[in-house]
């Protein structure tokens, strides 16, 4: 049952990509229902960071917070800050989207926080890019640490 889920959930996600919202939402509400009745809290969390993605795109920006706040309560339970980075990096996005800097401002600060601890170098660069003001160029952000560097 949770692969079925995954594949509509992946499948949802790629249609709302191409533009189409309806067939994305479909397919992933199928996939939440399936989630739901395996208690997949972390499927879950990925369906619901999916729905607020497809909302999002949308212009339904109310159901994508609502989406994306309860995805991110599930992360958070499961202490996954991978995906708690990803989906408050939307969030920002869809924040800003509302003429909502403040809450823009802090998602995307948390999300940025994540990517750094992560080593996730080109996401962090990306928050960074989209918390600054239109033209406004701020240096590079000075290296880590040497015990924080990443292995090679």
């Amino acid at each position: 049952m949770w692969k079925l889920a995954r594949a509509l959930n992946q499948l949802g996600w790629s249609l709302a990509q191409l533009g189409d919202l309806e067939g994305a939402r479909q397919h992933c509400e199928a996939a939440a229902s399936l989630f739901r009745r395996a208690d997949d809290r972390h499927g879950q969390a990925n369906i619901l960071d999916s729905l607020g993605y497809i909302a999002h795109l949308d212009g339904r920006y109310g159901p994508s917070i609502d989406h994306y706040e309860q995805a991110l309560a599930l992360f958070r339970a499961l202490g996954d800050e991978y995906h708690q980075a990803d989906t408050l990096a939307r969030m920002a996005r869809t924040h800003a989207a509302r003429g909502h800097a403040e809450p823009a401002a802090t998602a995307r600060r948390q999300a940025w926080s994540l990517y750094r601890s992560q080593h996730r170098d080109s996401e962090a660069q990306q928050a960074r890019r989209e918390a600054e003001p239109a033209g406004h160029v701020q240096p590079a952000p000075s290296p880590l640490p040497q015990d924080h560097a990443r292995p090679y």
